[in-house]
């Protein structure tokens, strides 16, 4: 099932709530588009050309308002 979250973070969560180390969030955000999807949610693509870039944000709590219902956004 695809969850929008890599392996990697997904065992760190897990590792976290049942006795891991804590986490530390990630200084920088990195965010892209993909231009497809497997079944099973590995994502295929990226686009390239016509000024396509991934685009990388500072992540502080300033940036971001409280998550709610499994979601957060900007302020």
């Amino acid at each position: 099932m695809a969850s929008g979250f890599t392996t990697e973070w997904m065992n760190d969560i897990l590792g976290e709530l049942f006795g891991g180390v804590a986490l530390a969030a990630p200084g920088t955000l990195y965010f892209g588009l993909c231009t497809g999807v497997t079944a099973g949610g590995t994502i295929t693509g990226e686009p390239s050309g016509n000024g396509y870039s991934r685009k990388n944000i500072t992540n502080d709590s300033a940036l971001w308002n409280t998550p709610g219902s499994g979601l957060v956004d900007t302020r």
